[in-house]
């Protein structure tokens, strides 16, 4: 059995039968990871409320048969500046949807986790734009090899639903 305690982003959670979640991570020590939170949906759990989607959370998951399940989350920062403005939460989504769609699953991106954790800082404190998104989305899909120029952020738009082969849940530009 592996342990891992890590910080990371909930990229999403999906809820299964019974009371359980699963849970997708985008970690500082592993990359993008599924954990499962058994019992997270029962009235009872305190976890429901620290994995929500955006939250950056400290966690401990042991690995068992090439799965991760949670033991314990603490919330770092709920992003609540983020939550209430509709155009920040737009922003937040896109971001989350991008890397959860084009990031491969445990593969250890510790300058991309960094600068993804900045750039949401920086959008709760209000110092990031759309600009700054483009910025970012171009700079993420250049490092991953998805383009080799910079585009504009609609341009980048259609480039990542073709990528993901998904159109995109919201609307931010």
């Amino acid at each position: 059995m592996r342990r891992l305690t890590s910080e990371g982003l909930v990229l999403k959670k999906k809820n299964l039968p019974g009371a359980d979640i699963l849970v997708t991570f985008f970690s500082l020590e592993a990359g993008k990871i599924l954990a499962m939170a058994k019992g997270a949906k029962k009235i009872t759990s305190r976890r429901a409320s620290q994995i929500q989607t955006g939250n950056l959370v400290r966690f401990m998951a042991a690995k068992r048969h090439e799965m991760y399940y949670l033991s314990e989350t603490h919330t770092i920062s709920a992003f609540s500046g983020i939550k209430k403005d509709r155009q920040k939460l737009s922003i937040m989504y896109f971001l989350l949807f991008m890397i959860d769609r084009l990031l491969p699953e445990n593969q250890r991106e510790v300058d991309l986790y960094e600068h993804t954790k900045k750039f949401i800082v920086n959008l709760a404190k209000g110092k990031a734009s759309l600009a700054h998104l483009e910025e970012y989305t171009n700079e993420l899909l250049m490092n991953l090899g998805f383009i080799e120029n910079r585009e504009t952020l609609s341009q980048l738009k259609k480039r990542i639903e073709e990528l993901t082969g998904q159109k995109l849940p919201f609307f931010v530009i």
